[in-house]
């Protein structure tokens, strides 16, 4: 095709022989010998004008994008510009077409902004953010495979939740909400999540009885859901770095988890003015008193068999 394209010919065919002959003159400029079914030889040592021809058909732009495996075109018009390798003829004088194959190769998400989107909550439970992390890679010792993280918009307040399965998440999510609604004396105003686990008719339902707007990212998107996915990193992060001090083994990673959550919620940070996600949730401040290093070792008192009194 590409001969054909070029030269501005068209190609016969008989039993034994291919014929190459130009549009304009009529004139046979090349043949070839049929060698085996659908496959000829084109006959180039009898043909001497039509060899003179074939370095006419440079190849371009696109050409070379295809041959170096879609490597972009600037690339490529760099290659051809400053030449480092050899063998390398570009017929520049063509723009080059879009490709399909990178766009539907190479096509990715448009990323999503790290900049906050829309209003903060104003009030405690205004809006929270819900996602499920997991399968992990063991059950704990308590029999859990998942955890589902709640965090609060108006305090960043992170509650940790470990499951044993995904259809304990809807259950977890209505009985937390009965309890902070109650500790608090706030209402649960939206609640976001991804399509997942509560994309369902039943949470939908409760929702709707509720008075609680339910919304969710955009499909396969859960970038959108950002808070919360940050939160699973910071939690996950705490918690494997604690146990890894403390050289507990693996199948306590929920414990860690509600562990981690406990302590973020107790710690300050810049975005709230210096303050800890429990003093804008509680409206007092944290006391850290009764904190120690999670993993150290610790002795239990058993009255008149520990005293030693007893054996003296």
């Amino acid at each position: 095709m590409a001969i054909i394209k070029s030269l501005n010919c068209t190609v016969l065919f008989d039993l034994n022989k291919a014929y190459i002959v130009s549009k304009v003159s009529s004139e046979v400029l090349a043949t070839s010998t049929a060698v085996s079914m659908n496959l000829y030889k084109l006959d180039l040592a009898s043909n001497q004008a039509f060899s003179i021809t074939l370095p006419t058909c440079t190849p371009d732009l696109h050409t070379w994008h295809c041959h170096l495996g879609h490597a972009n075109y600037q690339t490529v018009l760099d290659m051809a510009q400053h030449q480092p390798c050899e063998g390398m003829r570009v017929d520049l004088s063509h723009v080059p077409p879009i490709c399909e194959a990178c766009i539907l190769g190479k096509q990715t998400h448009t990323s999503i902004p790290k900049e906050r989107q829309g209003e903060k909550s104003i009030r405690r439970l205004q809006k929270i953010f819900v996602d499920l992390a997991g399968k992990q890679a063991c059950v704990s010792a308590t029999g859990n495979l998942y955890n589902m993280s709640i965090i609060d918009d108006y305090s960043s307040y992170i509650w940790a939740i470990p499951l044993k399965a995904k259809d304990d998440a809807f259950p977890a999510l209505s009985a937390w909400k009965e309890l902070t609604e109650a500790e608090t004396g706030e209402k649960v105003g939206i609640i976001q999540v991804d399509h997942g686990e509560l994309d369902s008719s039943k949470t939908q339902a409760w929702c709707n009885t509720n008075g609680i707007t339910l919304c969710f990212t955009a499909p396969y998107s859960s970038a959108m859901n950002g808070h919360v996915e940050r939160v699973h990193r910071t939690v996950a992060n705490k918690g494997r770095a604690m146990r890894a001090d403390s050289g507990l083994p693996a199948n306590l990673w929920d414990q860690f988890w509600v562990t981690a959550a406990y302590l973020h919620a107790r710690t300050s940070s810049r975005l709230l003015n210096h303050k800890t996600p429990f003093e804008l949730f509680y409206l007092r401040k944290p006391d850290l008193n009764h904190l120690r290093e999670i993993g150290c070792k610790a002795f239990v008192f058993i009255l008149n068999k520990h005293n030693p009194k007893i054996y003296d």
